[in-house]
């Protein structure tokens, strides 16, 4: 057996272990009011039903509670079985490890892949939402299968890869929408790569757009047709009003000409008087409230997307008039993005133990970090630069470009106060580009250094 072999298998093997040691010791969690919506579409989905539903969810993380019940031909809110998700999401936990072991094979060297496999295994957090009811494991392991596709297609220039890329990037960005940036930057690099042979070329490109123009345009039209309004998901408008909420509540307007928009401020102000009254830690998330969006949906007639369209042009509103106060509260959500690692309490027990492994992942992810930033401004974009560091330069420019991008776009649209959930987008190749830099860095400094001093 191959050296590589016998630690894949063995990655795999430390992988299950530790998840068997969480899953017979640990009770499941269900995410907070996530697991609801998720199951909700999930069951939609199995009917074929979407009459009155609120598109608030995606359907990515639904098919993943699908596909974990055998006989979902049945699926209903007495049958599901979220043990069988969560057994699932372990599975696309392991997978992810042996992924992560082949891109950073590819991109740089076996020691390389070794550590950062090991280091994925070792990250507890990881194991932590494998048993939460929500969309993050699924969405980390579609983007690394989707890393991992891209990889291999610029090595072997084969056109079933780039179908298969095609289906998982559509997953990817009906598990998180934000992703969809990554999917159009690989569409991009694509065509730049077929520029001098677009028409000899035109098949590959089909096999890339034709997953994503299906599966994810399919979604847009049902989304359509029962909303009457563009998009994938009807978050958005009262995701915006949310970071309104947070960071300027006073420049959000109070009165309107439009009868519906004001019948839709008053209820809202009436239910943040009540919750204010009640749970003052809950008034910024007033606008989830969804009694309170059952009433505005009896008052005004207007379906989920209709009211979200209407609380988003209200968001910018007051955007507009503080424009301070929402730059600060957005740079301050793209710093906690890379301040928060999500090690803190809950998962393991408040002793020394904890306190060492919290700082030592806590220095070894800022060091990665630092090692990345510095490598964006050290390479600039240079593939020449790039080479001297990494194989494949044109997967290290996608994927910056992509995360940069998607990071503040999350930024821009969260609270500022959050960020630990960003951590699953991408956070576990930028701790490999970013310390594998670092190292081959400081290693070539080290050793002119030495040049210097022997001459």
């Amino acid at each position: 057996m191959k050296r590589e072999t016998k630690f894949v298998v063995g990655l795999v093997a430390a992988n299950i272990i530790i998840r068997l040691i969480y899953f017979f010791s640990n009770t499941m969690f269900k995410g907070g009011g996530d697991w609801y919506s998720y199951t909700e579409l999930a069951i939609r989905i199995q009917k074929l039903n979407f009459f009155n539903y609120d598109f608030t969810r995606t359907p990515g993380f639904p098919l993943t509670i699908i596909l974990s019940n055998a006989d979902f031909q049945s699926l209903n809110w007495s049958t599901v079985n979220f043990q069988n998700t969560v057994i699932l999401q372990m599975i696309m936990g392991v997978m992810i490890a042996v992924l992560l072991f082949y891109i950073i094979k590819q991109l740089s060297s076996y020691k390389f892949a070794v550590a950062g496999s090991l280091l994925y295994t070792i990250f507890i957090p990881h194991v932590f939402y494998e048993f939460f009811i929500i969309s993050e494991t699924t969405a980390l392991f579609y983007f690394t299968l989707t890393a991992f596709l891209l990889l291999l297609y610029l090595k072997k220039k084969q056109g079933y890869i780039l179908l298969l890329l095609g289906l998982s990037t559509s997953l990817m960005v009906l598990t998180k929408p934000e992703t969809i940036i990554f999917a159009v930057i690989i569409g991009l690099q694509l065509l730049y790569g077929f520029r001098n042979e677009i028409v000899k070329n035109y098949k590959n490109i089909l096999y890339y757009t034709l997953p994503n123009l299906i599966i994810i345009g399919g979604w847009m039209i049902l989304f359509y047709q029962q909303t009457g309004t563009v998009g994938v998901s009807t978050l958005a408008g009262n995701a915006e009003f949310s970071k309104a909420e947070f960071c300027c509540f006073d420049e959000i307007p109070k009165h309107f000409s439009d009868p519906n928009s004001q019948k839709l401020m008053d209820i809202y102000l009436e239910q943040r008087e009540v919750i204010f009254k009640e749970t003052p830690d809950l008034v910024y998330w007033t606008i989830w409230n969804m009694d309170m969006q059952k009433k505005m949906e009896l008052s005004t007639g207007l379906n989920y997307a209709q009211r979200s369209k209407i609380f988003g042009s209200i968001a910018i509103s007051a955007f507009k008039k503080a424009k301070y106060q929402y730059i600060k509260n957005s740079l301050s959500g793209f710093i906690k993005q890379y301040r928060i690692l999500g090690v803190e309490s809950s998962f393991l027990p408040v002793t020394i133990f904890r306190f060492i492994v919290n700082w030592v992942l806590r220095i070894g992810f800022y060091l990665c970090e630092i090692g990345f930033i510095i490598s964006i401004f050290y390479f600039r974009f240079s593939r020449q630069k790039i080479q001297q560091y990494f194989n494949f330069p044109e997967f290290y420019i996608i994927f910056c470009i992509a995360l940069l991008l998607t990071q503040i776009s999350s930024a821009m649209i969260g609270h500022g106060n959050e960020g630990n959930r960003a951590f699953f987008y991408c956070k576990d190749i930028i701790f490999i580009l970013g310390g594998i830099f670092l190292y081959r860095y400081s290693i070539s400094r080290i050793n002119k250094s030495t040049l210097k001093i022997l001459k």
